[in-house]
């Protein structure tokens, strides 16, 4: 059954800001999830991915950086993790290719960047959609269903 979803947004002043509230989000992810993360170049998408990975576990010793040549990249946290970057894909076959869509990946929570591409054949559990608002500063709109919405806490910030 679908459940019905929602959307917040919260604005942040700097990229340690942008990472913290990827840690508040590691809180409502779970085994399996797809996560969209869009946003244009420079817009933060792997500072808030980090802060997720580093929530669900990720040491800080491993450094985590868009798959921009890589195209996926895997971690271990509490979950398996890929994270996937899709901006030099072109087409639908090219992504499928990847295997990121395909039956092990509900073992993964499986982030991709540029995730918009491939929206019309698959459908994410999370959509993370940022926005630049200024040198340091990000807009971020987090839609997923609402009673993982009413989970997220952002007293931290």
């Amino acid at each position: 059954m679908q459940t019905e979803k929602s959307s917040i947004e919260i604005s942040t002043d700097s990229p340690e800001q942008s990472e913290q509230v990827g840690r508040a989000i590691a809180g409502i992810i779970k085994e399996g999830d797809l996560v969209f993360v869009s946003g244009d170049l420079g817009s933060g998408k792997s500072v808030v991915i980090r802060g997720i990975l580093r929530g669900l576990g990720l040491p800080e010793k491993i450094a985590v950086r868009s798959p921009t040549f890589t195209i996926v990249n895997e971690y271990e946290t509490k979950f398996k993790v890929r994270h996937a970057d899709l901006y030099r894909l072109e087409s639908l076959d090219e992504i499928d290719g990847v295997g990121i869509f395909d039956e092990s990946s509900l073992e993964y929570v499986t982030f991709v960047e540029w995730g918009e591409r491939c929206q019309a054949s698959v459908t994410p559990d999370i959509s993370l959609i940022l926005e630049q608002t200024g040198e340091t500063s990000r807009h971020l709109t987090i839609t997923c269903d609402i009673d993982r919405l009413k989970k997220l806490d952002f007293s931290d910030l």
